[in-house]
């Protein structure tokens, strides 16, 4: 729809400014208009009144031809201007002025996107407001003009056999740059641009170079481009300014910065009859346009011709008009650009081409497309859409992702061009090739990467409900090999999922077979994968499903489970309240056996020893079924202990609880310092240990607990019996046998020598090599020397240890003789650790005994040690 606007000398008219108030007086004025144009705020009125205004250079009667000028403006539609100047006739009759230099301006303001504007050029049903006279406009008063509903397909008076002929005689090259050029200026801000001259010997040339730099791009484009096939004192009056808002300015202010430069026209034309503008039609150095001499058929101005586009546009043929005309129109580009090339490039491939490129070539170009919005109104579209729906199970083949990113350009076509079922055959087409993809195809990566953007689209529904359809399965789950089961377990429970419904028992039998697979080649991670899917679809549960299984499964298979059902959801045994929970789940399935298989993954769930201490009370109030399994849980438990008295009652609890054959190492070496204050437990004190060295004991290596160890011991006043034992016990460890002697030792005293006594005994009976040591390390670090080792020998009762203990005193001679360094036995014991804090405190006393006496030297170190504190 386009609406109308007459301007010219009349006797009654129009203020279209004004809300249309009436002008009765001769002369120029709007003499009518569409209503629509002064009710609207669409429309730049004061622009548009102008346009009107403007009265091109003519000679009446030697240069009497219209002129067309097409504006762009910032605001509104565009509108063509046809001046018609007036012949002027003395012998005419009729009621009018009878002037010479009258004139016509016929405006038709609308969207010229779907035709090229030079298209309207001499058309004269379209510019029809000369035919009727000047006697017109003075006889008729003006009513409102109605809209124009005869304007939308123009045949055009130039054809493009007329443009070939035109433009093949010699004028390719300067039609080449007057379009790079324009290319270029459009990729500048509006106010830094230039505009083109064209200047020819006629009118008629002018508008064939107009209608010839049109038709490098599509009438959208074209649309773009401003132009006047004459516009007189074009050098000045061709610019204006608008301030932010686009809206014409009526006096120019550069200096203003809300004041914008503009130009009426991109493209002016100067026909050499035209005098006063031919002589303005000559560039220099600072001019705002460049000249294309029409007359010598070349361009003044530098142009980057050398993209093959260029070679299209001289053509003329059906291969210009369809990438031009049809190809570019479907496209929402709407002015020229260097895009034109890369869209070219485009239609090279997509028409030429015998078929269609590969997907990922195909999606790449349609991403291109996609940037643009589309529109209907060309053949190619169509075209292209077909051809590429037809080829889409190929492109789905070659490339998943590609061929979804091309649906994606399909769907958006398919509401341009009004096809109602493509919502139907894509999905059918989809489906079946996602069907393909997960039952016959080994690539698990390209099936979770093809569903995951199956899920992002409109599609996901719809193939989710294929791929879990029992029908589907019927006749494609058999063609699934063994080591792609996983990969389609996996895409079933999202497809399920997704579809938030699914029949159970299908959903049992596919997770139950993948499941399956992974235990028979030990995948832990794959069967981790499927009941963490399973445990997000709330569907049936990761427990439902073992219950469902296990009650015919065998024991490897029951655990395998019961392992990833932990590893999944470690609510089970968070906590003992959660797992006394299950159990009595599994109860009252009958399947108390599993308990075992739970118990032993509660451990790394314990942080605390209250909690293994707890623990180790709730396994005995449960009284699991497979006794034989419990070692492995209670060492475990063992394993989570910190060394030191905050663990003393969960070491003790394991001790009292574990089965005979678990060995649990740290809980007997704690417990090994808690039964020493346990009166209730010293009658049994051989046994006890016994059972712990089963364990282990004494093994650990930490300074401070041998030293509190061996203090408990000397404090708890053993029997010479149990001394003994202690001593064969700790003589197969250098460390405790180091210890022990320095603190037998230190509490010796010639009155009390019973335990140094028994010391030498035992040694002197066993002869064991790192008694031996300890003894003569210990001795030779004796404050008195060679004095002390007489007092220690003084005190020996038989000639057993006294013989023993000449020799000893032979090689710790010997040492102190050659000034050797201390023994390594010696120095140990300066080290401390973690038992300092947890058991030294509670045993003050015993330090005071361990004071050497004078006679006896005594080791400055180990005064120190014994006051030192981690």
């Amino acid at each position: 729809m386009y609406f109308e606007l007459i301007y010219t000398r009349c006797r009654q008219g129009i203020d279209i400014l004004k809300s249309g108030r009436p002008i009765s007086s001769d002369g120029f004025k709007v003499y009518s208009c569409a209503s629509s144009l002064m009710e609207g705020d669409d429309a730049d009125l004061q622009f548009l009144f102008n346009a009107a205004q403007g009265k091109q250079s003519y000679d009446d009667p030697a240069f009497m031809d219209d002129a067309y000028l097409y504006f762009v403006p910032d605001k509104g539609d565009a509108f063509m201007v046809n001046f018609h100047p007036i012949p002027y006739d003395p012998t005419a009759k009729g009621d009018y002025s009878h002037r010479a230099g009258n004139f016509i301006n016929q405006i038709l303001v609308g969207d010229y996107s779907g035709f090229y504007p030079f298209e309207l050029f001499k058309d004269v049903a379209v510019w029809n407001a000369k035919a009727r006279g000047e006697a017109f406009y003075y006889e008729n008063a003006p009513t409102a003009l109605p809209s124009r509903n005869d304007i939308g397909d123009p045949v055009g008076k130039i054809t493009i056999d007329d443009l070939a002929a035109f433009i093949s005689d010699g004028r390719r090259d300067a039609l080449m740059a007057a379009v790079s050029f324009l290319i270029a200026q459009y990729g500048l801000p509006s106010e830094s641009r230039k505009f083109l001259v064209i200047r020819d010997v006629s009118s008629e040339n002018i508008e064939l170079w107009i209608a010839a730099i049109e038709h490098a791009f599509s009438p959208r484009i074209a649309a773009s481009i401003p132009f006047a096939t004459r516009l007189d004192k074009f050098a000045t009056a061709n610019r204006y300014t608008v301030n932010q808002l686009g809206v014409y300015q009526t006096q120019i202010n550069l200096q203003d910065p809300n004041q914008k430069q503009r130009y009426r026209a991109m493209i002016v034309g100067v026909d050499e009859r035209d005098r006063i503008n031919v002589a303005a039609a000559r560039p220099l150095a600072n001019s705002p346009f460049v000249l294309l001499e029409g007359k010598e058929k070349h361009a003044t101005f530098e142009a980057d011709v050398s993209h093959r586009y260029y070679r299209l546009i001289t053509a003329f043929d059906d291969a210009h008009q369809t990438f031009c005309r049809d190809f570019l129109q479907m496209l929402d580009i709407n002015a020229p650009s260097p895009e034109i090339f890369r869209l070219y490039d485009i239609y090279t491939v997509l028409d030429n081409s015998a078929s269609l490129p590969n997907a990922y070539r195909m999606a790449e170009m349609l991403a291109v497309l996609s940037n643009y919005r589309m529109f209907a109104c060309s053949t190619s579209l169509r075209n292209l859409y077909s051809r590429v729906i037809d080829g889409l199970a190929r492109f789905l083949r070659e490339n998943i992702y590609s061929a979804l990113q091309i649906i994606k350009w399909l769907q958006t076509v398919a509401q341009a061009v009004g096809d109602h079922t493509a919502s139907e055959r894509l999905t059918e087409i989809l489906c079946e090739a996602f069907a393909e993809q997960v039952f016959r195809k080994s690539d698990a990566n390209g099936t979770f990467g093809f569903w995951e953007s199956i899920k992002k689209s409109e599609f996901a529904s719809s193939v989710a409900i294929y791929i879990v359809a029992p029908k589907t399965l019927q006749n494609n789950r058999v063609q699934i090999k063994p080591s792609d089961y996983i990969t389609f377990a996996l895409i079933y429970i999202e497809c399920a999922t997704f579809m938030g419904t699914v029949d159970k028992q299908d959903m049992k039998t596919i997770v139950d077979d993948g499941l399956k697979f992974c235990y028979r080649e030990n995948d832990v991670e794959s069967a981790l994968k499927i009941l963490k899917a399973l445990s997000h679809s709330r569907l049936i549960t990761a427990q439902d499903m073992l219950f469902s299984v296990a009650r015919e499964a065998d024991k490897g298979y029951t655990e395998f489970l019961v392992k990833g059902l932990i590893e999944t959801d470690e609510s089970i045994i968070a906590t003992c309240e959660s797992m006394l929970t299950f159990f009595k789940k599994l109860g009252a399935e009958n399947m108390g056996r599993l308990f075992i298989s739970v118990l032993k993954y509660r451990p790394d769930a314990l942080t605390r020893p209250a909690e293994i201490e707890q623990f180790v009370k709730q396994i005995k109030k449960i009284q699991p079924a497979q006794t034989v399994f419990l070692a492995e849980i209670f060492e475990a438990l063992d394993a989570r202990l910190v060394m030191g008295k905050k663990s003393a009652n969960a070491a003790l609890a394991i001790q009292q609880e574990k089965p005979k054959e678990a060995r649990c190492p740290k809980s007997a070496h704690i417990y090994a310092l808690e039964v020493l204050s346990d009166s209730r437990k010293r009658a049994d004190f051989t046994s006890l240990y016994d059972a712990l060295k089963l364990q282990g004991f004494p093994v650990e290596t930490n300074q401070d607990y041998i030293r509190v160890l061996t203090e408990k011991l000397l404090k708890a006043q053993m029997t010479s019996k149990e001394l003994d034992y202690v001593i064969q016990l700790f003589s197969s460890v250098p460390e405790y046998i180091s210890e022990l002697v320095g603190a037998i030792l230190e509490i010796t005293t010639p009155k009390r020598n019973n335990e140094w006594n028994v010391l030498i005994t035992v040694a002197a009976k066993i002869r064991n090599q790192a008694t031996d040591a300890a003894i003569i390390g210990e001795c030779a670090n004796l404050k008195k020397g060679k004095k002390a080792l007489n007092q220690l020998n003084d005190m020996l009762k038989s000639r057993e240890t006294l013989d023993y203990f000449a020799r000893i005193t032979d090689e710790t001679k010997e040492i102190i003789c050659l000034r050797k360094p201390r023994s390594a036995f010696g120095l140990k014991r300066l080290f401390g650790g973690v038992f300092t804090r947890d058991y030294s405190d509670n045993d003050n006393h015993l330090k005071k005994e361990r004071q050497c006496s004078d006679d006896l030297g005594c080791d400055p170190q180990r005064e120190e040690k014994s006051k030192w504190k981690v």
